[in-house]
């Protein structure tokens, strides 16, 4: 009787020297059916073994129905993460990385979700709440991918309001104070552009137009969260100018903006002192 490969496969091998049948090595008794952990002499050996090896369209094919279906835990992606950056030390460069960036832009393009799929995901994402520091990613996510997408890596600027410029024009000539104008640098960190900076103050001026209030006269909802995001992520003051009231008088509002620097100044010759 000719030898048998030692995987338990019950096939002969073709050759009494060998141990195993081509490519049985790793089945039936190896080190990890039978639970016991791969040495890194080991892992290496077979890491070299398969380098530069092609799967054929054929394993291709058997692969991918094989994997069709399976979830990936969040701990398993986790630990995969965590050993490609100690263990691997894989790095994606950046070529790759807008590379991998473009190749999803290019496959969600023009795809339609169908109406079973939107219910689905409607239903997911019901009662949900994202936190602040995430809607602050996601907004400023959304501005590096308008720039890099649809503007061709220009910076990318907020529509400006109807007066917006002719009242920070006014209150620049009556101080003589510089006043950046939508600084794309703070909206990279805060995903907001304020109107208006001055940073000799850290000062953020918003203009705001009568859309911006609630019925009652008083900021709505997405302006107070918008303002308390902007003050944290900044520290900094805010100083709103209703449009409405400025046009109708400039002077009286040019004024009041003035008295609000004496006192920042004033407070900062007491703190001094």
């Amino acid at each position: 009787m000719s030898k048998l490969c030692e995987c338990g496969c019950g096939k002969e091998v073709t050759n009494e020297k060998n141990k195993f049948i081509n490519g049985h090595n790793n089945r039936g008794i190896s080190s990890w059916n039978k639970g016991l952990p791969c040495s890194t002499e080991s892992k290496e050996k077979i890491r070299l073994a398969n380098t530069g090896k092609r799967h054929t369209e054929e394993t291709k094919e058997r692969l991918r129905i094989v994997k069709t279906g399976r979830i990936v835990s969040a701990e398993t992606r986790l630990k995969l993460s965590e050993y490609h950056k100690t263990v691997v030390g894989w790095k994606h460069t950046p070529d790759t990385k807008k590379q991998m960036s473009d190749n999803n832009a290019k496959y969600f393009l023009g795809k339609k979700l169908s109406d079973e799929h939107k219910q689905k995901l409607s239903k997911a994402l019901k009662g949900k709440k994202k936190s602040d520091n995430t809607k602050l990613l996601m907004s400023i996510s959304t501005i590096k991918y308008i720039e890099d997408h649809k503007l061709n890596g220009k910076p990318m600027y907020p529509r400006v309001g109807k007066n917006e410029t002719l009242i920070l024009d006014e209150i620049q000539k009556e101080t003589g104070l510089e006043i950046n104008r939508n600084d794309h640098d703070i909206a990279c960190k805060i995903g907001k552009f304020p109107d208006g900076y001055i940073p000799k103050y850290n000062l953020v001026i918003d203009v705001l137009e009568p859309e911006h209030f609630a019925d009652n006269n008083e900021l709505i909802e997405y302006d107070k969260n918008r303002e308390v995001l902007i003050a944290a992520r900044l520290s900094c003051m805010l100083y709103y100018i209703p449009e409405q009231e400025f046009l109708k008088n400039p002077e009286k509002e040019k004024q009041r903006f003035k008295d609000f620097l004496n006192c920042i100044g004033e407070q900062e010759c007491s703190e001094l002192h």
